[in-house]
């Protein structure tokens, strides 16, 4: 066959973000219709549950994706989404029929039945996301060549990008083309199909890698079955500063700055900007996402993954603080004024930075998060990043409400700007934030070669699954050498181990044997 491994991956990874994308575009629309006088409550009440719920239970997810063989873990979420888009196609035919039947008021049980399916999907999905990205591609490439690691991610962040923008013009179609109701239906019979598709490429990349085939590093531990929090406490006390590195990433979602926010297009509907120039900036956010992967792509091969993240990330802070200044000046303003076009273009140019860190963000956990713990801390990430969507919601909220408050159109759109004002402020915030979080990262946490004398046990600081076993693959004449990344400051004196500033690509790997860490840091989560 001439698909290749990647192209396989990237295949299957195509048909599940463009249902997926399709899917989410044509949700809200269908819940329009749970509200009997068309408003918002019934989107809001199903964001808010499905987002709530994936916080909640996210991180005992990951912990048993941990614990259970690859294969199974992608039948298991690919099966779990499918089932969900059946079942919220049987709940619409339900819905259908209530109207025909002239039932008046919000069909509280059917939307609680949505409910259901939208967290059973959100569910499937993240097992899916993180099974893919966080897990197999890094078994494949991240101990071989990194060049081919940067160039997968950089390809599936591409793909991302083009589905956010193919994926809701696509199901926008279907729905104008077939009417609301056969739209959403085949909207979701798609989205099955690509799920069947994605199962059947998935299935070919797991024959054909023997990496993934091989059981996974905590099954050989004699650990506890997973707990519905200890997710937490692995994820806290990961080493290389992997909990800042999550951190300074779920940040980037408490933002309602960004060109497909539902809270910002609504916003910037009630201020009279033209639905063509909505479509032209979500357009060109998607376009600045591209450029700045690829940029980043290569341009970290030449001057070094982790400083030119902390360039992408900084241009994302700086535009939208310069947005956030610019904001204040589009009050009274309506439509396209200066400071409007001002503001829109520079929430556009922090796209450039954002999908840049994006990707090393999800490179850089590749290469350092232990590979026995990556659905866990893949998992929190998620449900950080569930909690930053859920404030959009809460945002919409308030904008709502201050409307609300007043009678007059004038009085409604000077109190919804100056609520908003805060939801933007609070934005830049949340984004410098995340910025000085990672720069303490890279500043506090150094990667560099050294070594440890075979005979003598490295209790000042702990290793991944991969760094202990690469301490043994290194190993000659009674020495192990590695690449570590972990703590370094200048109070700080290691005893155990000799330094080499050198930043050679040794691979990071273990030694369960020799290395009294790996027992410290495993035995640290046995009893979770």
């Amino acid at each position: 066959m001439f698909l290749t491994t990647k192209l396989r991956l990237l295949l299957s990874h195509t048909c599940t973000k463009l249902g997926s994308k399709a899917w989410e575009f044509a949700t809200p629309l269908l819940l329009l219709r749970f509200s009997p006088d068309g408003g918002l409550i019934a989107p809001a009440i199903f964001g808010l549950t499905v987002y709530s719920l994936q916080f909640v239970v996210g991180p005992a997810v990951g912990q048993w994706m941990d614990h259970t063989a690859r294969m199974p873990v992608v039948r298991h979420g690919i099966a779990l989404q499918a089932a969900a888009v059946v079942a919220a196609i049987g709940v619409f035919g339900l819905l259908c029929e209530s109207e025909k039947n002239g039932s008046e008021g919000m069909p509280w049980s059917l939307l609680a039945a949505m409910i259901v399916c939208g967290v059973v999907e959100s569910i499937g999905a993240l097992i899916s996301d993180i099974a893919i990205r966080k897990d197999w591609v890094a078994t494949i490439w991240a101990e071989g060549d990194h060049e081919e690691l940067s160039s997968m991610n950089s390809a599936m962040a591409s793909i991302d990008l083009l589905a956010e923008s193919f994926g809701p013009l696509a199901a926008g179609v279907a729905i104008h083309l077939l009417g609301a109701d056969a739209g959403f239906v085949a909207v979701a019979s798609a989205n099955v199909v690509t799920f069947a598709i994605e199962l059947r490429l998935l299935s070919a990349v797991y024959a054909e890698n023997k990496a993934l085939a091989a059981p996974k590093p905590a099954t050989h531990m004699q650990e506890s079955k997973p707990g519905f929090f200890t997710a937490w406490p692995i994820f806290s006390r990961h080493p290389s500063g992997i909990p800042l590195l999550v951190l300074s990433y779920s940040l980037l979602y408490f933002t309602v700055l960004s060109p497909h926010d539902v809270v910002l297009t609504a916003y910037l509907q009630i201020r009279g900007v033209p639905p063509a120039a909505l479509a032209a900036f979500r357009a060109a956010g998607a376009l600045a996402g591209v450029l700045g992967t690829t940029f980043f792509t290569w341009l970290s091969a030449r001057a070094g993954l982790r400083m030119v993240a902390t360039g992408h990330l900084w241009l994302q802070s700086a535009a939208v603080s310069g947005a956030t200044a610019c904001f204040y000046a589009t009050h009274g303003e309506v439509g396209l004024s200066a400071p409007m076009l001002v503001f829109l273009a520079l929430i556009v140019v922090s796209r450039f930075g954002l999908y840049g860190f994006d990707l090393a963000n999800e490179t850089l956990q590749q290469l350092h998060v232990d590979e026995a713990y990556r659905g866990s801390v893949g998992a929190v990430e998620k449900s950080l990043c569930s909690l930053g969507t859920m404030s959009a919601y809460v945002g919409a909220f308030a904008v709502s409400a201050s409307g609300s408050t007043t009678s007059s159109a004038s009085d409604k759109s000077l109190a919804s700007s100056l609520t908003f004002d805060v939801l933007v402020y609070a934005s830049a915030f949340f984004v410098g934030t995340a910025a000085l979080i990672y720069t303490a990262w890279v500043l506090l946490f150094h990667e560099h070669a050294h070594e440890h004398p075979r005979m003598v046990a490295s209790p000042s600081h702990t290793h991944t699954t991969q760094q202990l076993r690469a301490l043994e693959m290194n190993s000659s004449e009674g020495r192990r050498i590695h690449v570590h990344l972990h703590l370094h400051l200048p109070c700080i004196t290691m005893d155990n181990h000799g330094h080499s500033h050198s930043h050679s690509g040794h691979d990071h790997d273990y030694d369960k044997g020799n290395d009294h860490a790996y027992h410290a840091y495993h035995d640290q989560h046995s009893h979770g």
